[in-house]
């Protein structure tokens, strides 16, 4: 169950990223507490080195475990490839394998991507995740400049940008779904349309593992691979083309690759919307 007060998406300057990133347990942990804080101390008692309590805070806790444990195990891995390895390896149901719901002061409902992300992070099956997306300098480059900053204020704030950059001509916000990000966000404004994304997924670990593509999701999607390239460090590319018959609210695709060893799941959130008189009606 997922508590009210977690943040959760869409982002707010564009529903072609999906935003939260994952979810991590976050309520009622039992933690670490400073000793000299006697406000939650009982009278009579001395103060505890532990307190259960709930927050962001617990969570990044979780998670910043994962990511110790994977790069210490595993020195080269760059920050992203950590990131792709705890976002393609998380579940999505409850721990009764029953959905997700979120549980709010009024009501419960179940729960989406924009609240849990890729999904819940574990510590189960990051260790050897496969297959990452790696995203580059450029990738975050042409995400601001996809979501309107230009060359001008781009180099005000990066400091790695090089000399020759410039923002590519007719970008818009769907190409940020081009981001080679863990997860797929595309929005939809039409009630029949195509679409195309791509992404480049880099295998690690063991040289000779060929793995399948695997697409599930509801009938009024239609999701069709291509796959094409390959190096020496085995990067594939692969283009998601989805058509959709249906144009409000979320359907959720999923993408897995497999092979006898291992599991790595892509999760692809498609957001309906229908603009209205300028207005985006949810």
């Amino acid at each position: 169950m997922l508590v009210s007060t977690h943040s959760r998406g869409p982002a707010y300057s564009t529903r072609s990223l999906l935003k939260p990133g994952i979810a991590a347990p976050g309520t009622a942990i039992l933690a670490a507490w400073p000793p000299n804080d006697i406000e939650v101390t009982r009278p009579g008692q001395e103060p505890s080195l532990f307190n259960i309590t709930s927050g962001t805070s617990m969570s990044c806790a979780h998670v910043s475990a994962i990511v110790a444990t994977l790069k210490s195990r595993n020195p080269t891995w760059s920050p992203s490839a950590i990131r792709s390895t705890i976002m393609t390896t998380t579940f999505q149901q409850s721990n009764s394998k029953s959905s997700m719901i979120v549980n709010t002061v009024y009501r419960q409902y179940l729960a989406t991507p924009y609240d849990f992300g890729a999904g819940v992070a574990t510590m189960s099956g990051p260790s050897e995740p496969g297959l990452v997306y790696e995203t580059e300098i450029t990738d975050y480059l042409q995400f601001l400049c996809s979501t309107g900053y230009n060359s001008s204020t781009i180099k005000l704030i990066s400091k790695t940008l090089p000399n020759n950059f410039s923002c590519p001509a007719n970008l818009s916000d769907d190409s940020t779904s081009n981001m080679n990000y863990p997860s797929i966000a595309i929005s939809m404004s039409k009630e029949r349309e195509t679409k195309k994304v791509t992404r480049t997924l880099t295998r690690i670990g063991d040289e000779e593992s060929e793995y399948t593509a695997i697409i599930t999701g509801p009938n009024n999607l239609r999701v069709r691979l291509q796959t094409k390239g390959a190096s020496e460090i085995y990067r594939r590319t692969i283009d998601a083309i989805v058509k959709t018959f249906q144009s409000k609210g979320i359907l959720v695709v999923l993408l897995f690759f497999l092979n006898e060893e291992r599991v790595s799941l892509t999760l692809i959130p498609v957001v309906g919307e229908l603009r209205r008189e300028g207005m985006l009606d949810d």
